[in-house]
């Protein structure tokens, strides 16, 4: 990059908040995918609205690429600058500017911790209920831009229902401000909607405006351990026609039970094809009276060991396995040669023991270890992919089994991503998600706000 276009980078952010050393830019050259990597020229830091409006300004001039990054959490390779150029590190803009309790809503700046708005929100008994399983290190931003979710979906939604409004920095460095802070506004085109799952292709987010809830009274968790896993996905319905809506719903398969008690031998988890975790929430007569009545359904419908409490210890320790079976995975086979890859599929709720078994079918054909577990209230598993990095016909398997993976989420009525994105990982099945038409509407889009295509190009099969 030259010399005068560097110096106007660190006039715009300051000295100590631009990087070029090959050893920083290196650290910026990946995000958590074991697959994409690619140095950018340049990182720069900025710590308010205008900054980034200056740094986007200019790289729209020179027509350099721009790729917005938070803590780099994401799994789809999105906040890889795969063209070089420019990376906008956000995690600067940490404010969480304001806090409503009578209006439900909260203002942030785009590089917020997750977690940590969430600790601010409970001193006023208030909570943002999308909760990513990287809640304790990714930032707002990027959660809206890949529209994110998290394990509570099944009940409150995704994030693109808490977001209100935002402010974004275009292309030529215009900044937009969208929706606004009431509950509910309908004033021509959903501007702040088309930004959400956007991935940094139309611009970078910058502050947001969310829609928080009430903190619901008490809390319980229910563990079930089902012989089959055909069991456990037949008591997600059961528990659906019994008119209740529990908080969460987690699925951890057998496979899954092996890394957690491998991972963790205080666990102990007994040995079954599919355990459900259920959480509950609301009054504590609601709570308890939804617990019981869980319980019950799950023994009915062939579980063996069903376990309940509303008491925090034992709700956290019940909630345990769930918790630790991402690290949990890596050590499954206990080298450090192993690495996983996480996809991210959605099926209807009704195909979900379908989808695992395909998984295993999947698995067992091509002698890879694949880890399933995830959201079984909404469709959404997690199936994590086992391969020793050292060997070159692994990774070409990886891509074998990836796409299988993305074909049976077709073939059974579903999509390559709920909640982590498209990013690069998934580029290749945008025409497919989304038909040829909408895809090209897509890029009209693109074409309008980002003529010179600098942001966050090579990502969603944007650029024809």
């Amino acid at each position: 990059m030259r010399k005068e276009i560097l110096e106007e980078l660190r006039s715009i952010v300051g000295n100590g908040n631009l990087c070029g050393d090959t050893s920083e830019l290196y650290l910026y050259s990946m995000d958590v995918s074991v697959r994409f990597r690619k140095m950018p020229d340049v990182v720069v830091r900025p710590e308010s609205t205008e900054q980034v409006a200056a740094i986007v300004g200019l790289a729209n001039r020179y027509k350099i690429p721009v790729t917005p990054r938070g803590a780099g959490s994401g799994v789809a390779g999105g906040a890889v600058p795969i063209k070089g150029g420019i990376v906008v590190d956000l995690t600067r803009m940490d404010k969480i500017l304001e806090i409503h309790p009578s209006d439900l809503s909260a203002v942030i700046q785009a590089g917020v911790v997750h977690a940590r708005l969430n600790e601010e929100l409970e001193k006023y008994g208030l909570f943002f209920p999308p909760d990513p399983g990287s809640n304790k290190m990714c930032t707002l931003g990027g959660v809206v831009a890949v529209s994110g979710s998290g394990m509570h979906a099944v009940k409150y939604g995704g994030t693109k229902d808490y977001v209100l409004g935002l402010t974004a920095v275009l292309p030529t460095g215009e900044v937009p401000k969208t929706g606004g802070k009431t509950l509910k506004k309908a004033a021509g085109y959903d501007l702040t909607h088309l930004f959400i799952g956007s991935e940094g292709t139309l611009g970078i987010i910058t502050e947001i405006i969310l829609k928080v809830l009430p903190l619901p009274e008490a809390k319980a968790v229910v563990s079930a351990a089902f012989k089959k896993l055909e069991d456990a996905a037949g008591t997600v319905s059961a528990v659906f026609r019994e008119r209740l809506l529990p908080a969460a719903i987690e699925l951890l398969d057998n496979c899954a039970i092996k890394a957690v008690n491998k991972y963790q031998l205080s666990l102990r988890l007994p040995e079954a094809d599919a355990i459900l975790l259920f959480e509950v929430d609301g009054s504590e007569d609601e709570v308890r009276k939804q617990a019981e009545t869980i319980s019950a359904l799950c023994r009915r419908n062939g579980a063996f060991e069903v376990k309940w409490s509303d008491d925090p210890k034992e709700r956290s320790m019940l909630w345990e396995g769930r918790s630790v079976v991402g690290a949990a995975t890596s050590r499954l086979i206990e080298d450090y040669a192993h690495v996983y890859e996480g996809e991210d599929i959605t099926v209807p709720i009704s195909k979900v023991a379908d989808a695992v078994k395909g998984i295993r079918e999947i698995s067992a054909r091509y002698g890879l270890p694949i880890v399933t577990f995830g959201h079984i209230g909404d469709g959404n598993l997690h199936p994590a992919i086992l391969i020793n990095k050292k060997k070159p016909k692994h990774w070409k398997l990886l891509e074998t089994v990836t796409a299988q993976i993305h074909e049976l989420a077709f073939s059974l009525g579903g999509t390559t991503t709920g909640e982590h994105g498209i990013g690069l990982l998934r580029a290749d099945y945008m025409e497919k998600e989304n038909t040829p038409t909408g895809l090209q509407l897509m890029r009209k889009i693109k074409r309008v706000i980002d003529p010179n295509q600098i942001m966050n190009p090579g990502k969603l099969k944007l650029e024809e």
